[in-house]
């Protein structure tokens, strides 16, 4: 057998090797990532998720149940273990086998009966068992925040804390950033997304954006950008739920980019031209002596 030939043999016997082998055996994925609801007195909602095995083998999955809370202004979460959590949520499964490439539509019952009244906060989650192949033993999480007002929600207040936009803005949006708090005591049961506004007076339509999660005690930073097509100083309003800050700035936005400069320009010269074309010029007194008739 020529050298050649060994070659193909060899790369032909390779490439079996990495068809057999399962790609991506320890991956999961579910949607939606978030489920948001609201509860009646005593009323049971039923909802569901998916979970999708994207792999080219069939992968054991356990679910179950827990609690989570934001730890810091960045808006990192924190997960815990919560009995009442666990009775108020109700899963289909406990573990269940998915097959390559599937999706397993996984059912629950929100009990509001059972739940905490006020703001909920859960996450289901969904994890692979470890495999013992080689003696690896690798698993994968992945979770849905499930996000539910029971009867009554928690304080919807909120307080921006600082507002950052800068003066002289050229482009086609107006930019800045906000920080905004949830001034309830840190610690309680309760976060919310706030109502956030952003307008330019005296003319611009005020344009809503949705706020971050954002528990008791914590402050979050939100970022805005929205078109605008304004040359000139304007007044940019925010608001978050009760709360408000503007700030003023210079703007040169949208098609005024073109055109401001195009006015200046015009201006400077016709400044030029009066100035070495006046309309009139100041005649110079004539300088003469008086004759008189006298000798």
């Amino acid at each position: 057998m020529s050298f050649w030939q060994r070659a193909v043999v060899l790369i032909g016997f390779a490439a079996l090797l990495l068809v057999g082998q399962p790609v991506g055996a320890e991956s999961l994925r579910v949607q939606p990532l978030q489920y948001k609801t609201e509860l009646k007195k005593g009323e049971r909602k039923k909802g569901f998720i998916d979970v999708t095995n994207p792999s080219n083998v069939s992968i054991e999955a356990k679910f179950y149940v827990q609690g989570f809370r934001q730890v810091d202004n960045k808006g990192n979460l924190t997960f815990f273990k919560s009995e009442q959590l666990e009775k108020g949520l109700l899963l289909d499964y406990e573990s269940v086998e998915i097959a390559a490439r599937k999706t397993l539509r996984l059912f629950f019952i929100a009990d509001g009966t059972k739940l905490p009244t006020g703001d909920v906060f859960g996450v289901i989650f969904a994890e692979t068992l470890p495999l013992t192949q080689t003696g690896a033993k690798t698993t994968v999480r992945v979770g849905s925040l499930i996000m539910l007002t029971n009867q009554t929600p928690g304080s919807r207040e909120a307080e921006i804390t600082d507002l950052t936009v800068p003066f002289f803005q050229i482009g086609n949006s107006v930019r800045g950033s906000m920080v905004v708090k949830n001034p309830a005591p840190k610690g309680q049961a309760t976060g919310h997304f706030p109502d956030i506004t952003v307008g330019v007076s005296p003319w611009g339509k005020a344009v809503e954006h949705r706020g971050p999660l954002i528990f008791a005690g914590i402050a979050r930073t939100v970022d805005f950008e929205q078109p605008s097509n304004a040359f000139g100083v304007y007044q940019v309003k925010v608001q978050a739920n009760n709360a408000a800050k503007t700030a003023t700035v210079f703007l040169i936005t949208g098609w005024w980019q073109v055109v401001a400069p195009l006015l200046l320009l015009g201006v400077i010269v016709a400044g030029i031209l009066i100035g070495k074309y006046k309309p009139y010029k100041k005649l110079p007194l004539k300088k003469y002596q008086k004759k008189s008739n006298l000798r």
